[in-house]
């Protein structure tokens, strides 16, 4: 299969690149199916509800399962489950980490405000910063995918 080695030689920044072998035409197809067959990355939120007092709690996972198997994943071991909370459920999917960052903070703000700011959700603390530079970046994004 078609290869390359790279070394370092000298200066931090200088390399040397060596062939090692080329791909015949069936290795090249073989190597384009497997990658084309490569789960893509996605990015969910979900909520958990506390079931004695109604508190929601606000997260956010990614994986390259369905989203149910993401989530599922997430909440098999979740710091909220021995705190009466019960199974998560979805929320929304997407392609977009930015989208599902501000989809988080949209959700935890609706259900209350995280705790740091005075706020009644299951959330102690925001999943976006308040002076977190790429912030606006993060509502747009998700108010675009998911609306208002």
């Amino acid at each position: 299969m078609a290869g390359a080695v790279i070394s370092a030689k000298g200066a931090a920044n200088s390399f040397q690149l060596r062939k090692v072998g080329a791909a015949t035409p069936s290795q090249a197809s073989d190597l384009s199916s497997e990658t084309a067959e490569m789960p893509s990355k996605t990015y969910q939120t979900y909520t958990k509800t506390n079931l004695e007092t109604d508190q929601v709690y606000t997260g956010r996972t990614s994986g390259t399962g369905t989203p149910e198997q993401n989530i599922a994943r997430r909440d098999a071991k979740h710091h909220k489950n021995g705190e009466g909370y019960g199974p998560a459920q979805l929320d929304q999917s997407s392609s977009s980490p930015e989208a599902i960052r501000g989809r988080e903070q949209r959700l935890i703000d609706f259900h209350g405000g995280a705790k740091s700011d005075q706020g009644t959700s299951g959330n102690a603390i925001r999943g976006v910063a308040k002076d977190n530079p790429k912030a606006d970046r993060y509502y747009e994004a998700a108010d675009l995918e998911f609306g208002q």
